[in-house]
Parts: structure tokens; sequence; C-alpha cells
């Protein structure tokens, strides 16, 4: 199913038919979602998706997609593995070429467009680019403790300080009018 890009045509058709697709892969099936794998565990983790296609009031395919996924990332504080769990919605109005874009209506951009073209869409790549723009810049553990037992460091809470916690008792001191210069 994935091995090659889906034709506009075929696109159509489906969305004609109200076509469902669902896809289970797993991280390693996606080189560039593999490349942001932990080391320690490269390629585990599981990418689930549906898909489905109907069409829009003028025939051209809506795609509509849910991704799940579990992924094993790398902690950027303690570069230890974080299983980091994706849930990814969305909306795509298919289109067969640049002029249909430009020919688009501002009540008609309710979704995010695609270009298909002649090129095909390719699923694969889609599902890769939804994860990917989900994910965060610099992925880590919410709790610093678990960077810190993974790490053998430890790690202690700031001290907080309060710069200004004492000017209150200098301007109300004996002698101090607050306003000397």
């Amino acid at each position: 199913m994935l091995s090659e890009p889906v034709s506009f045509a075929r696109l159509r058709d489906w969305a004609a038919d109200k076509h469902r697709l669902e896809l289970n892969l797993t991280v390693a099936e996606l080189p560039r979602l593999q490349e942001l794998a932990a080391a320690d565990v490269p390629g585990t983790g599981r990418v689930c998706a549906s898909l489905a296609l109907q069409s829009d009031g003028h025939g051209r395919p809506e795609l509509a997609g849910r991704i799940d996924a579990q992924l094993s990332l790398e902690c950027q504080r303690c570069l230890q593995p974080l299983d980091f769990p994706v849930t990814v919605t969305f909306n795509l109005l298919c289109l067969a070429d640049e002029s249909e874009l430009d020919a688009l209506t501002a009540s008609e951009l309710r979704f995010d467009s695609l270009v298909v073209d002649n090129v095909g869409l390719d699923l694969q790549a889609l599902l890769e680019d939804e994860i990917l723009a989900s994910l965060p810049l610099a992925p880590k553990h919410d709790d610093t403790r678990i960077c810190a037992a993974g790490s053998g460091v430890r790690v202690e809470e700031p001290e907080m300080t309060r710069p200004f916690a004492g000017l209150a008792d200098l301007l109300n001191s004996p002698g101090s009018s607050g306003h000397d210069r």
C-alpha cells in the first residue's frame, strides 16, 4: 500500500467510494522518524493510522486522518530513552494542480490543501510529515528526577532567591522616610 504514491485519479475514486484505510507500521518502516529514535532502542515503536476519504462539493478528495504512535525518542536532558506518545489528527483537501489551489475561495480553505499533481500522494511520507511536525524540538522527560536517576547525577532543586524580599523592611525601618536621596 505504501510502496508507491497514490495518483490523484485513484484518490478521487477512493473519495467517491468513501474509502477507509487502516495502516499499522513500525518506526523502522519510516526512515526519517527512525533517525530520531533513541540510540538504545532504534526502530522500536508503533504507528497506527486511520485515513478516511470523501468528496467535497466539487468532487475533490478530502483526506481525514488520525495517527496514534508510541515512539522511543532520546531525552535531550539526560540522553536516555523517552517513551513519547503521539496523537495527530489532520484534514487535507487534495488538489490536482497549482491552478486549483489558486482558484480556491476563502470558504473552501477550511482544510489544509495538498497539491498531488502527476507524482501522486506518498502516504508514507505524509504520515511521517504529520508526526514530525507534531514532535517537540527537544523532547525531554517531564520529571527531572527521571533524568537524574538514569544518569547517576544528583539534581538539586535550585534555591529560590527573592532579590527584593528585604526591601519592604528597609523602607519601613525607623529613621527611614522612604524618600531619602
